[in-house]
């Protein structure tokens, strides 16, 4: 659902323990922004209590008065950070080390259900081990089983990226799937429906890191060896110039890169006749669900996923793109497939304009308050 904010009855809570972005710069940022217009456009009159802890405290105070002079909530949902909550503060000090989850035992005592997204589970993945010194992860690991001792016992409804999460010591949560959304750009899907690209070339899009767990080398070594392909990556300039000796070898003038933000990505994405997200495998994208991989479609561009990441069976299943084994030859093979095949490019480009429709902020937002709605019913 889209347009201007309802005026309505129904209340919810948003509950972030951080400030929200007013312009994201990653998927972390960009999905508690979303989330939380996309409460407002289906009809919610939402109480959001988000910031630093003390901005924190104040609006929850506000919420308890509310609560107990008969204010009725339908739920609370609340984000999760990255990092441990007692460290949600700039300075990661925990001046306020207990009063978030004392909210949310005030709101299970007010029968108010609670359903909490819980972005990932990296500091149980090796790399998290290699890439954090041993002396913050003797603080960081004992917090985050803190975590979730506590949202075991106070979150009715767990809601993850993948249910590949079961698989690392969550199989005790009442559990629901809820991936990214996207926002639909209408002119640019309007104009990938009239299907007047250049079939002799191929534009790419790549936008994400550049090392670690988003290691694109083979993406961008398959585009440059192959004919009348055209890569646009688009990454941060900080962590471009600290790994780009990586790439040098295999850069040429069928690469370009690019420093920008998800506001402006419109042309690029006008453009680009097929978004990448083909990660060299590893245990933690088996799990994933990148925010890039839905905001694609939203703006009618299918994509080609590697086959290790969770979500490559449903871009198949949906019709809005490929999956590839993420090795150089399978890359360039279908490169050279699609380059001779445009009527496949069209077919998943309206693949991509359909699922688009039903994978909007406002789609995961209803399923949100539909699950945690019937929680309170019981």
């Amino acid at each position: 659902m889209t347009g201007e904010e309802k005026v309505s009855d129904k209340r919810c809570i948003f509950y972030y323990p951080w400030p929200i972005s007013d312009d994201p710069t990653s998927g972390s940022q960009l999905r508690p922004k979303m989330m939380l217009e996309a409460f407002k456009r289906i009809g919610y009159r939402v109480d959001d209590i988000s910031g630093y802890g003390r901005e924190r405290k104040e609006k929850v105070n506000i919420v308890k008065r509310n609560i107990n002079n008969g204010v009725v909530y339908d739920f609370l949902y609340s984000e999760s950070l990255s990092q441990p909550t007692l460290l949600a503060e700039k300075d990661h000090i925990p001046r306020h080390p207990f009063f978030d989850f004392h909210f949310f035992k005030f709101c299970k005592k007010s029968h108010i259900p609670i359903g909490l997204f819980y972005r990932d589970m990296y500091w149980k993945f090796e790399i998290y081990k290699n890439t954090v010194p041993w002396f913050k992860r003797m603080i960081t690991i004992p917090l985050h089983q803190y975590d979730l001792r506590m949202y075991h016992k106070l979150i009715d409804i767990l809601f993850v990226p993948t249910e590949k999460l079961k698989d690392y010591g969550l199989k005790h949560f009442m559990m629901y799937e809820l991936p990214p959304g996207c926002k639909i750009n209408i002119e640019i899907c309007e104009h990938k429906k009239r299907g007047d690209r250049d079939i002799n070339r191929l534009n790419l899009l790549y936008i994400g890191g550049v090392s670690g767990v988003y290691d694109p080398y083979n993406i961008i070594k398959a585009a440059a060896e192959c004919e009348n392909v055209f890569l646009i990556i688009c990454t941060p300039e900080e962590h471009w110039n600290t790994h780009k000796k990586t790439y040098i070898d295999i850069l040429n003038e069928s690469i370009t890169i690019i420093h920008k933000k998800s506001s402006e990505l419109q042309e690029y994405y006008k453009n680009a006749d097929i978004a990448l997200a083909c990660q060299a495998p590893n245990e933690y994208m088996n799990m994933a669900s990148p925010i890039k991989a839905k905001e694609t479609i939203g703006y009618g561009t299918p994509i080609i996923v590697s086959s290790n990441m969770a979500l490559s069976e449903k871009v198949v299943k949906g019709n809005y793109g490929w999956k590839v084994n993420a090795d150089v030859e399978d890359i360039k093979k279908l490169l050279i497939h699609l380059l001779k095949n445009p009527e496949e490019i069209r077919e998943k480009t309206i693949g991509a304009i359909e699922a688009g429709k039903k994978n909007t902020w406002e789609c995961r937002a209803e399923q949100v308050a539909s699950i945690l709605r019937k929680c309170g019913e019981q």
